[in-house]
């Protein structure tokens, strides 16, 4: 699906950025939509499941509405998710970025990302959310102050409505907690991702910043008006 870069990202979005270099790196290992950020605000609000019927309609003002071709059970992830949210991880990204991330050259970081999601899952700052189909576990989104940080659905589950129907379910959180514009970061390269986005209001910025291992592709900035 989007977003989604399977390696620790380096931002460089600004001056002041640069000086929190050493925190961006370890916070953002989990991001390929999302990722690193300043934290405005901390979010710890948690909620029940909620259920998407088949066949409904679910958007955000100003984005194309999600049309689920099953019934998705929406969760909030647990410590012991991390093995889980690896395997979704891995499943998208290694098919999502084949052109960017050649496996046979830069095969799949699981011990970082596995670390990576440890960290999150302990942190107050990060929600992460899990969506279920049919008994599958079948996408994961998680925010981060202003920022949709991370976004993936398996292969097998996609154009099915499970991203549309995470991404809005994570804009009504972030607009809950107050957010006014939500943000998110996708590979310059990932034509599918930046199309997805941008068929749901999205606008493109000028912001880019270089993920940081090889070989160094480039991000690029999104953000969405949400009040």
């Amino acid at each position: 699906m989007a977003r989604q870069t399977q390696r620790s990202t380096l931002s460089q979005r600004t001056k002041q950025g640069s000086t929190r270099r050493s925190e961006t790196e370890k916070r953002s290992r989990i991001a390929t939509i999302g990722g690193s950020h300043r934290t405005r605000r901390e979010v710890q609000a948690r909620h029940e499941p909620i259920a998407v019927r088949s066949g409904e309609h679910i958007s955000s003002r100003g984005s194309v509405p999600a049309v689920v071709s099953h019934p998705i059970r929406i969760r909030r992830a647990r410590s012991d998710d991390v093995e889980l949210l690896l395997s979704i991880q891995r499943a998208s990204a290694v098919e999502a970025f084949p052109q960017v991330f050649p496996p046979e050259r830069y095969p799949f970081p699981d011990d970082e990302v596995r670390a990576a999601w440890t960290e999150a899952l302990a942190s107050h700052d990060v929600q992460t959310f899990i969506a279920e189909s049919r008994g599958t576990s079948v996408g994961l989104v998680a925010i981060e102050g202003d920022y949709l940080r991370t976004l993936y659905v398996i292969p097998t589950a996609q154009r099915q409505g499970v991203g549309g129907a995470l991404i809005d379910f994570a804009i009504e959180r972030l607009k809950a907690s107050g957010v006014r514009t939500a943000k998110l970061w996708t590979l310059e390269a990932n034509a599918r991702a930046r199309s997805f986005y941008e068929r749901r209001g999205w606008r493109l910025t000028d912001e880019t910043r270089k993920v940081a291992l090889p070989p160094y592709p480039l991000d690029v900035g999104y953000e969405k008006a949400i009040d």
